[in-house]
């Protein structure tokens, strides 16, 4: 009101205010117990920057387009500059921009402040009808400081589609300005009848004119009453916020009223994907939802008394939304790269990166495994393998689906390279042995290819002084490591090969000796030995030998460099291999053809034969010769020599004339009496003499008897067979192979 206008009614506006402080604030008026649900009717008067009318009927105040005395109102978007001491405030409607609210200077009668018709509504439905409202008028200020400030008073009312019956009803109290613009909410509840689809919703003025009882309305909404519904999933919690990771993320969501308003519920569930625009879930109207989540989701349900009203918005009200927030997993760290292992300290420094807002734990195991290190971009190894990283986002706590491997890497450095194995100096009894390493790398020796004794430290060369194997380990300067596996070098008995033998040699018998000799590789020198192991040094540097008595000599090679010997000697024998005794032919018949005997024996070839008149020593009587012609019945000894040695057989053969043939032997008869003395002198016997031919003659020339290779056939009968008269005949014999020839005569007597 203005505070210029009908000073002269100031006494009387002085009583009202006495008489109207003690109205108690808010009577009659509530809100819904339970949950009131999406608008079905909200008023907020629009925006713009200029002033405007309401709808014919909404009011029974008149306009202005300015700031309104008693009786008056507008719609404008603020109340700066106002000339009636009033608060300078925007409207209450949040984000937006020159919004509108209803500003009224109440009058001195009570008149209707806001009037609407609501139609579309449910029966027995449980409604709650509000609006925001703030006192104009501020303290300290003119109607306040002279004690005349007039409070606003509004009630609330809810009226059948005729406008005559009054369903509900509700006052807001007596509301005072305020030192600040203060809006405050004020509401009523009611329940729409059987039938009943649409009522009247009406804002009254209870108070007077006057200095005061000036207000701002604004955002007045009608919404469905009913039951707070919780909705919660098995572990009873209203929200979730899972992992990329963790889905399809299966839940079971169950709505719980607390039965404030409703009797009894029934459902249609919902989902969306922003919170904003939400559509029905096929099929689910039970109490619980089992969901399957795999992105971020809202969930909520209608909820109506009656299972009719669920089709119709203005007749339900909806749960607390249960919303799945699905958090992308971070990524994995980036390695830093693999990192050499320190061997002098043993460790090794492994580290990623990861983006801010990301800390990192760290597991011996690619999957599950052991934390061995909690919000730490790098992490100490003390022993050789991998290590794995994840990421946990420190917003969401979701962790990277897979995990990072760096290693703690054995780079030990390259074995050392053998300069090849060496041979022993048998002369210096030592060996130096010797590894190539790159640069940075130093050589330790030792005696065994694992563990084993240290020989000698940091040294390229090892100067071994017996045989066998010596092993070279590379060391890296800077990390300590060693290499694997060491390198083996071997001081070598490289001894020169055995000498080889030209052969047993017979001792010759002649020259007592035997001239032994072997066979040698170059750049090596012989020695002589009279024993296959020590012994006694017969002859140096050579590769003969020559032996002055049978026997086994070992020649033993030397490396002309080395000194080394070889490990066997070569054997070479002599001995008196002496021919075995002549074999002989067999004692023989006494030869009346050269008035003796040839005896003869048989050796090998390379054997001579001497005879001899003894058994043993003697004197040669014939030398190498394989026959003795003899004429006397004596024993002769026939002694083998070997032709190229000179050595005898051990034993003479004895070699004789038969001891029943001899000169006697040898007689020709000049006789024969044949059928005379039966088995006596019967035939002309000459087999002693080896005839070729015997022709026998008569005295008077005529042949009258022969025959070749004759015995002793000739019984005094002509070729014929006829026996030839007694008288005297000649013959003539070819013998002695028929070297020889012989005539004589021969009787025959009968």
């Amino acid at each position: 009101m203005n505070a210029l206008n009908n000073l002269s009614s100031l006494k009387v506006i002085i009583i009202c205010c006495v008489f109207f402080f003690s109205i108690q604030a808010h009577s009659q008026l509530g809100f819904c117990s339970g949950n009131s649900g999406d608008p079905i009717f909200s008023e907020d008067f629009g925006t713009g920057t200029v002033n405007s009318v309401l709808l014919e009927g909404t009011t029974t105040y008149y306009y202005t387009d300015g700031f309104p005395d008693d009786g008056f109102y507008t719609l404008g978007n603020g109340s700066f500059g106002n000339g009636f001491d009033w608060h300078e405030a925007e409207d209450h409607t949040a984000n937006d921009t020159d919004g509108k609210f209803l500003m009224v200077n109440a009058g001195f009668s009570a008149g209707e402040f806001y009037r609407t018709t609501i139609s579309g509504l449910c029966e027995t439905t449980t409604y709650e009808f509000s609006a925001w409202l703030f006192n104009l008028v501020k303290i300290p200020g003119f109607c306040h400081d002279l004690g005349i400030e007039i409070p606003f008073n509004v009630s609330f009312q809810i009226w059948d589609s005729t406008d005559t019956n009054l369903l509900a009803s509700g006052d807001t109290g007596d509301v005072y300005g305020t030192p600040d613009p203060l809006w405050e909410q004020y509401g009523l509840v009611f329940q729409t009848l059987a039938n009943q689809n649409e009522v009247i919703l009406k804002m009254i003025n209870n108070g007077d004119g006057g200095c005061g009882n000036d207000l701002a309305i604004d955002d007045i909404q009608l919404k469905a009453c009913g039951d707070f519904v919780a909705v919660t999933d098995e572990l009873n919690n209203t929200s979730a916020d899972i992992c990329n990771s963790d889905t399809p993320y299966a839940l079971t969501l169950t709505a719980t009223p607390d039965f404030a308003v409703f009797t009894s519920h029934f459902y249609q569930w919902q989902e969306s994907n922003d919170g904003i625009t939400w559509t029905d879930i096929a099929g689910e109207t039970n109490q619980t939802l089992v969901a399957s989540v795999a992105s971020s989701t809202f969930y909520r349900t209608k909820i109506a008394e009656v299972a009719i009203n669920l089709d119709n918005d203005q007749c339900i009200l909806l749960s607390d939304i249960f919303e799945i927030t699905v958090n992308a997993n971070p990524d994995a760290p980036t390695s830093s790269g693999d990192v050499p292992f320190i061997c002098n300290i043993s460790e090794a420094l492994v580290s990623v990166t990861v983006p801010s807002n990301t800390e990192v734990n760290w597991y011996d195991n690619a999957t599950g495994g052991n934390l061995l290190q909690a919000n730490s971009l790098s992490y100490t190894a003390t022993a050789l393998g991998t290590y794995y990283a994840e990421s946990v986002d420190l917003t969401t706590g979701c962790i990277s689906i897979s995990r990072t491997a760096v290693s703690a890497i054995s780079e030990l450095p390259l074995s050392p390279v053998s300069d090849g194995d060496v041979d022993f100096n048998c002369s210096l009894d030592e060996a130096i042995l010797s590894v190539s390493v790159p640069s940075g790398v130093t050589v330790n020796w030792y005696d065994n290819a694992v563990g084993g004794n240290l020989l000698q430290a940091n040294s390229f060369s090892y100067t071994a002084t017996t045989l066998g194997t010596y092993y070279a380990e590379a060391v890296d300067d800077t990390t300590g490591c060693i290499s694997s596996p060491r390198t083996a070098v071997s001081a070598v008995s490289a001894l020169p090969a055995s000498a080889i033998s030209d052969g047993d040699i017979d001792f010759n018998c002649d020259l007592n000796e035997a001239i032994l000799s072997v066979s040698a590789t170059s750049g090596v020198t012989v020695n002589w030995y009279d024993n296959a192991v020590g012994g006694n040094l017969l002859l140096s540097n050579s590769l003969s030998y020559t032996a002055t008595l049978e026997g086994t000599y070992y020649a033993e090679t030397v490396d002309a460099i080395t000194g080394c010997v070889s490990s066997t000697r070569a054997a070479v024998s002599t001995s008196i291999f002496a021919p075995n005794e002549p074999m002989s032919d067999g004692d023989v018949d006494y030869d009346c053809a050269i008035n003796g005997a040839v005896l003869s024996v048989s050796v090998p070839s390379g054997v001579i034969v001497n005879w001899y008149s003894s058994e043993t020593g003697g004197i040669i009587l014939l030398a190498n010769s394989t026959t003795l012609t003899v004429s006397d019945q004596e024993v002769y000894y026939a002694e083998a020599v070997n032709e190229l040695t000179g050595c005898t057989s051990d034993f003479r053969t004895s070699v004789s004339i038969s001891l029943d043939s001899g000169p006697q032997d040898c007689f020709i008869p000049q006789g024969i009496s044949p059928g005379v003395s039966p088995g006596q002198n019967d035939n002309f016997d000459l087999s002693n003499f080896s005839v070729t031919k015997l022709e026998i003659y008569n005295r008077y020339g005529t042949l009258v008897y022969s025959k070749n290779n004759y015995s002793d056939e000739w019984e005094g009968q002509s070729n014929n067979g006829d026996e030839l008269p007694v008288g005297t005949y000649f013959y003539t014999m070819v013998y002695d192979g028929g070297a020889k020839t012989q005539s004589s005569w021969v009787y025959i007597n009968r």
